[in-house]
């Protein structure tokens, strides 16, 4: 429901198809907040699209989410980065699933993958591997 009332606000369904890719980096940067937070990386192709992002998730109910930065220079990639940092507890999994579920509705992105820490390896994002491989002894 509430997923509904965002889309009629400005993005609509399919809105972002494309745009965003299905890779995410999880746990490889600091916070802005905290060196202790939970920083997760999304990569959009287009400015105008993660400007739109980041309000779309701005305005998502999220109680563990401190902070999004959008970092408006293109990395070597050609991508624009969107840091989300959450507060470094098992509850914020939960959320960033909730996130990531919600942009699916934007974007014909069906299964996210993660790199997670030093890890090379891509992952898929579940809720399972979130757990596996973040280490929450860090939580404030």
């Amino acid at each position: 429901m509430f997923l509904i009332e965002l889309l009629n606000e400005g993005l609509i369904k399919n809105d972002l198809d494309f745009l965003i890719n299905d890779t995410i980096l999880v746990d490889q940067y600091k916070g802005k907040i905290s060196d202790n937070s939970l920083v997760v990386v999304l990569f959009i192709k287009d400015l105008n699209a993660a400007k739109e992002l980041e309000d779309f998730i701005q305005r998502t109910p999220t109680k563990y989410l401190l902070l999004t930065e959008l970092n408006t220079n293109l990395d070597k990639n050609n991508f624009y980065q969107l840091f989300l940092d959450f507060e470094r507890k098992k509850e914020s999994i939960k959320e960033l699933l909730f996130i990531l579920e919600n942009i699916n509705k934007l974007t014909n992105i069906k299964e996210w993958k993660m790199k997670i820490g030093k890890n090379k390896f891509t992952y898929r994002v579940n809720e399972e591997n979130l757990l596996r491989f973040i280490n929450f002894d860090q939580e404030n």
